[in-house]
Formats: C-alpha cells, sequence, structure tokens
C-alpha cells in the first residue's frame, strides 16, 4: 500500500536534500485534523512526487545559503498536498503543491525570507517566489516543463 512505503519514507527519517526530510513536505495540521490521508494515490505517483520533492528541496537549500546566518531555520508550511488536502485548503485546482512542485515556506525574519527568494530567483523562469506578505511566508514553485 502506498500509505506504508510512504510511512517507512518517513519513519526512517529520508532527506530530500541535507536539511530538508520528506516528512517535512507530507505533515499537514490541516490533514490531520480533517483526518485526511495526505500521500499519493499510486506508487508510481509516490515515485514522482519523491523526485519532485528532491528537486524542490534542492531549490529550498539555495534560498536557504543566501539567509542571514541566524535566520537559517526554514519551516516548511505547506509541501505535498493530495487532492482533498488541496480542495480543504481552498488550494488551486491545478496547484503545483498535488505534484511535490511547491512548498509553503515561513522563517523568523520574514524580510529576509523575501529578500533572499528574490535574491535568487528573482529573474527565474524555473523557480518562482510569491510572497504572502499578510501571512508572512513565501510560496515556492518549480515550473519543471519535463513533469507537466
Amino acid at each position: 500500500m502506498v500509505k506504508d512505503a510512504l510511512n517507512v519514507i518517513i519513519d526512517a527519517g529520508l532527506r530530500a536534500s541535507t536539511n530538508f526530510a520528506y516528512g517535512e513536505f507530507f505533515r499537514s495540521d490541516t490533514a490531520m485534523s480533517k483526518g485526511i490521508v495526505n500521500v499519493p494515490p499510486t506508487y508510481g505517483r509516490l515515485s514522482e512526487v519523491l523526485v519532485n520533492l528532491r528537486k524542490l528541496a534542492n531549490e529550498l537549500e539555495i534560498i536557504r545559503s543566501a539567509l542571514s546566518a541566524d535566520n537559517k531555520a526554514m519551516v516548511v508550511t505547506s509541501g505535498y498536498r493530495c487532492i482533498d488536502l488541496n480542495k480543504a485548503v481552498n488550494g488551486s485546482p491545478f496547484s503545483k503543491h498535488m505534484k511535490g512542485l511547491a512548498a509553503d515556506i515561513y522563517c523568523r525574519d520574514y524580510d529576509d525570507l523575501v529578500t533572499a527568494c528574490d535574491f535568487c530567483f528573482g529573474w527565474s523562469k524555473k523557480v518562482k517566489c510569491i510572497p504572502y506578505d499578510d501571512k508572512k511566508f513565501v510560496h515556492i514553485q518549480i515550473n519543471d516543463f519535463t513533469t507537466l
């Protein structure tokens, strides 16, 4: 079962990158409170999502390296979303979160985070950073045309 395979990955603490574990991208307070099992529907889809999350985590590492020394703790507040979770949070039906190609991130110094994102990817067509000033997080998505 896909859920069992994902639990092994999360329980083992397997990492998508140096500073980000796969579990961080699947954890969801909304899913827990609503009883939603936030896993991809098939093994093939799980494999695709894990590959995409590794790409995403590597881009997050670039942002993390540009943050000031006392602001390195980035928190993934929303990573992968299954269809039911995406609906529960009123996500776009075309959300990159459902492919593992997007994450919402937070860190203590929001302005530093926005500056780091702009510095790293302000010019990029591949990685898009969307700051949400009202909620103090940044949405990061990969426009990886090979996985669309």
